[in-house]
């Protein structure tokens, strides 16, 4: 029974661990994209095509 319940907890926090990863990459990700877009909106303004 022990066995089983560690077993299960080391699971969870594998779990977890990889939601938090994946939910950072994420942010990350977003927060690039949102850089990225603001810099070449200034960009285009500044540089009228």
């Amino acid at each position: 029974m022990f066995r089983v319940c560690a077993l299960s907890a080391k699971h969870i926090k594998k779990v977890i661990y990889r939601t938090a990863i994946l939910f950072f990459n994420t942010l990350i990700l977003l927060f690039i994209i949102k850089k990225l877009s603001i810099s070449f909106a200034t960009g285009a303004a500044f540089y009228p095509h």
